[in-house]
C-alpha cells in the first residue's frame, strides 16, 4: 500500500488504476538467445579480452556496474524530495487567512488539518480564486485528499499525479500523520538534477 485516500480524516488504501501506458520501455536488453558465450563468439566480440576468461571479465564488471546503476539512480522515495516544512491550515480558517498565506509563502497548495492535527482536506489556488470570500476553508477545500506513503517510488508519484491531474501529494508516515507534501515543482527539480548527474533521460 503507497497510496492512500483520506476523507475528513478517515484513511483508507486507494485502489491503484492500470498505470503500465506511462512506461516507455517494458522490457530492456532481453535477448531470446539464452546459454554460455562460446568461445568464438567471445573472440569476435572486440569489447572483450581474447578467450573465455575475457569474456567472464567483461560480463562480470557489466554485470557489476549494472547493478551499481541500479542502486544508486533508480530507488527514490517520496522522502528523497518532499518539502518538509509544511504549511497547514485549520478547517476554520478563513478565506482571507489561506488568501495570506499563499501569497506570503508563494505556495499554491495548503494542506488542512482539524482539532487532532488529522488531515482532512487540501485547499489550492485555483479552489480559492473560485471561492466566495466570506466562506471558511472547511467550505472551500477539496476533503478527499490522495496521499502516499514517505517510502512511495518517485516514479510512481509521479504517475499518479498525471493520472488523477494533481499539482500537489501529500505525504504521511505510517502512522498516517502528515509528514511533507511532493509537487510538481518538486518533481521538476528532481529530474533536472538528474539529467544534469548522467545520461538517464
Amino acid at each position: 500500500m503507497s497510496f492512500i485516500v483520506s476523507f475528513k480524516g478517515q484513511f483508507k488504501p486507494y485502489p491503484l488504476p492500470d498505470l503500465s501506458h506511462y512506461d516507455r520501455v517494458h522490457n530492456v536488453y532481453k535477448s531470446k538467445k539464452t546459454g554460455p558465450i562460446k568461445d568464438d563468439e567471445a573472440g569476435r566480440d572486440s569489447h572483450f579480452e581474447s578467450g573465455k576468461s575475457g569474456a567472464s571479465t567483461g560480463i562480470s564488471t557489466y554485470k557489476k556496474s549494472d547493478k551499481e546503476f541500479k542502486k544508486e539512480k533508480i530507488p527514490h522515495q517520496a522522502r528523497d524530495l518532499m518539502s518538509t516544512n509544511v504549511k497547514v491550515m485549520s478547517e476554520q480558517a478563513s478565506y482571507q487567512d489561506a488568501m495570506e498565506l499563499l501569497k506570503k509563502h508563494g505556495f499554491r497548495h495548503i494542506p488542512v488539518i482539524n482539532n487532532e492535527n488529522s488531515l482532512v482536506g487540501i485547499v489550492s489556488e485555483k479552489d480559492l480564486l473560485t471561492a466566495n470570500n466570506t466562506q471558511r476553508v472547511s467550505q472551500i477545500m477539496s476533503d478527499k485528499v490522495l496521499t502516499c506513503l514517505d517510502t512511495t517510488r518517485l516514479q510512481d508519484i509521479a504517475k499518479i499525479m498525471l493520472h488523477e491531474k494533481l499539482g500537489a501529494l501529500p505525504v504521511v508516515n505510517e502512522k498516517f500523520i502528515l509528514v511533507g507534501i511532493v509537487t510538481q515543482t518538486d518533481i521538476l527539480h528532481f529530474v533536472t538534477n538528474i539529467m544534469s548527474i548522467n545520461d538517464l533521460f
